[in-house]
């Protein structure tokens, strides 16, 4: 972008500092406040989710859940409010209704109210599932932004092993996880006062003073702060020359080939196999193993959860996006072929009862582990990776809309797996695992067409799926001035 440019769209914005502008290069401070506020953001969002859902599974309440979650992303998408409560907002409506519903549960358990709360929780839910990965992705550095969102998939993992370990030290049918809810959701709601904002969301209210002091302190040294700002404001303008979002827009040409993009990587993270096990993972060992003890699988199945992600935030910014999916997808179809083949070979079927007698040790360890894989792997690339790119591949002008829809397609296909789970997949048998290979297939396929997006910001990535979604080929050449590291050549201002 030439200088004369950046310095046209920043005196348009009303920057009227002469030295400001005029200067040769603008760092950001990357305070380290930003960083910390996603943490806590991804933090506490994440383990409420991991806590409501372990405990919704529990109480025989995950369909009331799974509903909420489809009618709060989607009342948010199709409601005015979500443009102009924001990302903070939204967060903070997440939190109030969290601690709604988890004083439904914990006041009021009888089976008349517990669905009425876990109902309003899942909707919480699916309101924090929509705004914490876009809010993430809005205030990383581009270097670092997958891992930030990864870290929602993290603290939704460390929720599950938190309530797994409660159950273990206290008496489960205590209420022991709704007043785990009942802090974690408080403390959200009390915590997004003091969060920044996005100084892109700022942009699009015009709010420009404020999203120039905000970037200075999102971008890294590396970054001219100047650059930032006026590429986000061009964006936006090219965006909005169609004039304000609308569904006619949203529901038509490149927009609507982005949304179904996120639909389907939503359906394909759900419809992997991995909800499954999570509902009835510790069932299925029962039946394999013939014993009492699926309980004591839990820990195993959330710690390999847990194990997955970590190195997912380690390598996701570095490997890329394309890549881990790849790996992960492939080795969820190869662990889905072998519990099919397995099963195959003995009488195990939850439609019938089990002769174990006939599954010999190895089949069972093999079972065994081949679920685990199975966790490790979705953890490791579709877990994670499906919320990142969901986080980056919207324009600005439709990004909340478009992530509340998306949203709710998520917890469509939890729900799906849900219900298939207790009406058609028992008669199945181990011939279920066939039909997630074939979702993982698809998942693989999904992963080589993907563009991707690591270290790029939210801006070059229009840049990057607008010919790609038109089908012409990408040739854009992005030059971040005054951005002085290895990947991008220092400019002087006057060929900024």
């Amino acid at each position: 972008m030439p200088f004369e440019e950046v310095r046209a769209i920043l005196t348009k914005m009303r920057v009227t500092d002469k030295d400001f502008l005029d200067e040769e290069f603008v760092p950001g401070t990357s305070s380290w406040e930003i960083s910390a506020a996603g943490s806590l953001c991804a933090a506490l969002g994440g383990m409420l989710l991991g806590v409501e859902i372990q405990l919704d599974i529990q109480q025989g309440e995950i369909r009331s859940f799974a509903l909420g979650g489809m009618v709060g992303p989607l009342l948010a998408a199709l409601s005015c409010l979500i443009e102009s409560l924001g990302r903070l907002g939204f967060l903070y409506l997440g939190g109030i209704g969290f601690c709604i519903g988890a004083a439904v549960q914990r006041f009021f358990p009888s089976q008349d109210m517990l669905p009425d709360g876990a109902c309003i929780s899942g909707a919480a839910a699916g309101v924090l599932c929509a705004s914490i990965p876009i809010y993430l992705g809005e205030v990383s550095h581009p270097d670092h932004r997958g891992a930030m969102v990864a870290a929602f998939q993290l603290a939704i993992a460390f929720g599950l092993i938190l309530t797994s370990c409660v159950n273990v030290w206290f008496d489960p049918s205590e209420t022991s996880s709704d007043v785990i809810m009942l802090v974690l959701a408080g403390l959200l709601t009390a915590g997004v006062s003091f969060l920044p904002n996005s100084y892109r969301w700022l942009v699009s209210r015009r709010q420009f003073k404020e999203a120039l002091s905000l970037a200075r302190r999102t971008c890294s040294s590396r970054q001219d702060v100047r650059l930032e700002i006026a590429m986000c404001q061009r964006e936006f303008r090219r965006q909005t020359a169609t004039g304000k979002a609308n569904w006619v827009e949203l529901l038509s040409g490149v927009n609507l080939k982005a949304l179904a993009i996120g639909v389907v990587l939503q359906l394909l993270q759900q419809l992997c196999g991995f909800v499954y096990f999570l509902l009835h993972g510790s069932q299925l060992i029962n039946e394999v193993f013939q014993s009492s003890g699926g309980f004591s699988f839990t820990p195993w199945f959330v710690t390999a959860n847990l194990l997955g992600t970590i190195p997912a935030m380690l390598l996701v910014d570095r490997v890329g996006r394309k890549k881990m999916l790849l790996f992960s997808a492939l080795t969820m179809m190869t662990c889905c072929f072998i519990l099919a083949a397995a099963g195959s070979c003995t009488t195990v079927n939850f439609a019938s009862a089990v002769d174990a007698s006939e599954c010999g040790e190895g089949t069972k360890a093999v079972i065994a582990g081949a679920i685990l894989l199975h966790t490790f792997a979705f953890a490791f690339g579709w877990g994670p990776i499906t919320w990142i790119y969901c986080a980056e591949i919207f324009p600005l002008k439709y990004r909340s809309k478009a992530s509340g829809l998306v949203t709710c397609a998520h917890w469509v296909g939890f729900y799906s797996v849900v219900r298939a789970s207790e009406l058609l997949l028992p008669s199945l048998g181990f011939h279920k695992f066939w039909i997630f290979a074939v979702f993982n297939a698809l998942g693989a396929f999904a992963s080589v067409v993907m563009p991707e997006t690591k270290q790029e910001t939210l801006e070059e990535i229009q840049l990057i799926f607008d010919p790609w979604l038109r089908g012409e080929e990408t040739t854009r050449q992005v030059v971040i001035c005054g951005q002085a590291d290895s990947d991008h050549e220092w400019q002087e201002p006057s060929k900024f």
